[in-house]
């Protein structure tokens, strides 16, 4: 999760049992280069990031996505 982020989320995930861990947020949005392991869900808000303002950039959105392609290939 973004780190800052949206608070009413992370009690959400974190009632539902999730285990968050926060990663840290810079001009780009979500840096993943700052993740540790292999995540089993990533929540962002890439439009407007909660609470900056802050749009992610499409190559950050691009990276997320590999990343996420990634880890599914892995399974």
């Amino acid at each position: 999760m973004e780190s800052p982020g949206h608070g009413g989320a992370r009690t959400a995930l974190e009632a539902a049992g999730a285990r968050v861990v926060g990663i840290s947020v810079d001009r780009g949005g979500l840096s993943i280069e700052n993740g540790s392991g292999r995540p089993r869900m990533i929540f962002v808000t890439p439009s407007h990031q909660y609470p900056t303002g802050r749009l992610m950039s499409i190559n950050r959105r691009r990276e997320l996505l590999a990343l996420a392609s990634r880890v599914a290939e892995r399974g």
